[in-house]
């Protein structure tokens, strides 16, 4: 028996299962890889990906990554920007000027590669998706990146928090926070199974 501040179904016909289109694609490649291993012997097979439900994700992993794959996929747009103007006005900018901002969208695109893995984990993808999603971020990290931020924002949101530009608030975290009340963030410690929140009288739905 679950209570729902364990776990929030997120409408009536969906029993928790979070569907975007880089989830389909990254299922359709764990999908693929099942495939592949069906003819290696049995010894070296491994079971095919289930589907994963907010239940078994670490919410708060995947608000914290999410802020920080938000800020680096800023910071690399910005540059390429403002990389874009230097090379429209190339009479006036200097070849370390160039140099300097190679160097520092390097540095950027490795952040949002490192960023988009760890958010990947926080998700529970498949390590095939993982590898595959790395590889792809190193080519187009400003599209990966986009892609599991608004996946992550997703989860977040069917979980019972609204996701801000640069993360959560104080009381949209409590609210994902195990324990606390999926209404108002309030810590119910110590409160019955089915008690009502004392902060917003909501009572907890037993699943």
């Amino acid at each position: 028996m679950i209570n729902d501040e364990q776990f929030q179904h997120p409408s009536p016909d969906d029993p928790g299962l979070f569907y975007t289109p880089f989830t389909m694609i990254t299922s359709l490649c764990d999908a693929m890889s099942s495939i592949a291993c069906m003819n290696l012997p049995k010894s070296y097979r491994r079971d095919p990906p289930k589907m994963k439900t907010i239940l078994d994700l670490d919410l708060l992993s995947i608000a914290r990554c999410r802020k920080h794959l938000t800020i680096a996929t800023s910071c690399f747009f910005l540059s390429i920007v403002v990389y874009i103007i230097l090379l429209v006005n190339s009479g006036q900018a200097g070849v370390a000027q160039l140099l300097v901002m190679n160097t520092l969208i390097g540095l950027l695109s490795i952040w949002v590669v490192v960023a988009s893995v760890l958010i990947m984990i926080s998700l529970n993808s498949g390590v095939f998706s993982i590898v595959l999603g790395a590889i792809v971020a190193i080519f187009l990290p400003w599209l990966v990146g986009i892609a599991l931020i608004s996946q992550a924002t997703t989860v977040l949101k069917l979980a019972g928090a609204k996701s801000g530009l640069l993360g959560l608030s104080q009381t949209e975290r409590d609210k994902i926070t195990p324990g606390h009340c999926r209404g108002c963030g309030y810590d119910r410690t110590g409160l019955e199974l089915l008690q009502e929140c004392p902060e917003c009288r909501r009572v907890p739905q037993v699943i």
